[in-house]
């Protein structure tokens, strides 16, 4: 009687949660739960199935085909997107007179492989370059632009001096792919339209952007503006920086860089034989210092950081110094002494160093004299010696001017300038994997270069 009553007990022994606590290896049998699991492989709770309801769990898809260097410790779910490098290449919209007219339908060119490009309407057209009929000034750094907090910034169209009768002040633009938007424009009455004004350079210093400025008022007894603006790209606000230091009406400031915690920027004459000088100035004060002058030369109007040091180039303008020398690359070392890194080849006439650039560990410049037998060439440093990277660039490209430079990481990039004399189209050369190529012919090339990631 009790055997049969305990095994009609056994046959009705129901368990309703059988898995629910999962597998438990501490509890000794006689003290498990009925949800209890004393072993278990590849089991999940069912939900389809209800309470107590088990399934064999799905397969996992292998997602690196070679194993890893260690454990894997976690996994967490991220949805990356790389972002698309845009090239822009701008083109100068010119006067009613000369190769610029008709003026280009669009102000740039884009390519997001550096090789095709394709018109594009925005942003707008760049300010027109001043006196592209000669080397006389050193007019690269007319078609300025800054690549800063995933924008680019650039110098607004408006009229300078030879390209028209009328005229609009500077204005600094800036575009995200999106919008073309005025940061700030200096009123039309602080500069005559007979005059030469233009913004001349744009670079970035402790994560702000700064911008140089030349303007010539209608009247001679109003001093010139030379000036540099730190600029809030925010608010449009404006602060001048070396609010002491007049510069002389002829100078421009040609470019700035930042280095050792100091802003250094280089001057270069217009007209008039003093000697080319640069400047620095940290934060907090309110005139520049002289840092370096070089006889015998116009300007310094390129610069750059390259392994701690900072290179500076010349320009020297045939029949504006006593001399016509070859222009010079210098190298400021961390300890402040000087020494001329490189030497042009050619004496007697206008010749000049642009576009210091590092790209590849290396430091590039583009070499340019002009008169007589032209030469355009570009040098390249690895720290110990120069050597020319690619030579006859006005025999095997074209007899323009540099312009703009840029690397975006991967390739570097210069743009030369159309020439108004024999109306000569400027090109854009591009260095990719150790070898240069021409990508872009432009008839008018304004020598402005940027890029932006969307």
């Amino acid at each position: 009687m009790v055997e049969e009553q305990a095994q009609e007990q056994e046959s009705k022994l129901s368990t309703y949660n059988l898995g629910e606590r999962g597998v438990v290896l501490t509890d000794s049998p006689i003290h498990k739960q009925p949800g209890d699991v004393t072993k278990a492989q590849n089991v999940i709770r069912s939900k389809e199935e209800g309470l107590g309801g088990l399934r064999k769990r799905p397969g996992l898809t292998k997602v690196n085909s070679v194993a890893a260097a260690g454990a894997i410790r976690g996994v967490v779910g991220v949805n990356l997107v790389l972002p698309t490098r845009t090239l822009y290449a701008g083109q100068s919209k010119g006067g009613t007179t000369g190769p610029f007219s008709p003026a280009p339908t669009v102000p740039w060119q884009t390519s997001t492989n550096g090789t095709s490009w394709t018109n594009a309407s925005t942003p707008g057209f760049m300010q027109r370059v001043i006196d592209l009929d000669s080397d006389q000034v050193p007019v690269s750094f007319y078609a300025p632009t800054a690549m800063f907090q995933r924008r680019f910034y650039y110098a607004g169209e408006h009229q300078t001096n030879n390209l028209g009768t009328t005229s609009n002040a500077p204005s600094l633009r800036v575009w995200d792919n999106a919008q073309d938007i005025e940061v700030v424009r200096f009123a039309e009455g602080e500069a005559s339209p007979a005059q030469d004004h233009a913004i001349t350079c744009l670079f970035t210093h402790r994560g702000q952007l700064y911008m140089g400025v030349r303007l010539d008022p209608a009247s001679a007894s109003v001093a010139a503006w030379r000036r540099l603006f730190r600029v809030d790209v925010d608010t449009g606000q404006l602060t001048e920086i070396g609010i002491g230091t007049q510069f002389e009406t002829n100078r421009s400031i040609a470019f700035g860089v930042s280095h050792m915690g100091r802003i250094f920027i280089g001057t270069t004459w217009e007209s008039g034989t003093s000697a080319a000088t640069l400047y620095y100035i940290r934060e907090g004060e309110t005139d520049f210092t002289s840092e370096r002058t070089a006889a015998n030369h116009t300007g310094y109007v390129t610069g750059a950081v390259y392994k701690g040091d900072l290179f500076v180039g010349t320009f020297v303008a045939a029949n504006l110094s006593s001399t016509d020398p070859a222009a010079i690359i210098e190298k400021r070392a961390n300890d402040g002494t000087w020494s001329t890194s490189l030497t042009g080849p050619t004496t007697g006439v206008t010749n000049y160093f642009s576009g210091l650039k590092v790209y590849g560990g290396d430091l590039y410049a583009v070499y340019r004299s002009y008169g007589g037998s032209a030469v355009t060439r570009i040098y390249k440093f690895d720290g110990t010696s120069w050597t020319i990277d690619r030579d006859n660039v006005q025999t095997t490209d074209g007899n323009v001017p540099p312009g703009g430079v840029m690397t975006d990481g991967t390739d570097l990039y210069y743009s030369f300038l159309s020439a108004i004399q024999g109306e000569i189209s400027g090109f854009v050369l591009r260095k990719s994997g150790g070898s240069w190529s021409k990508v872009l012919t432009l008839s008018e090339n304004s020598g402005a270069l940027a890029f932006l990631d969307v």
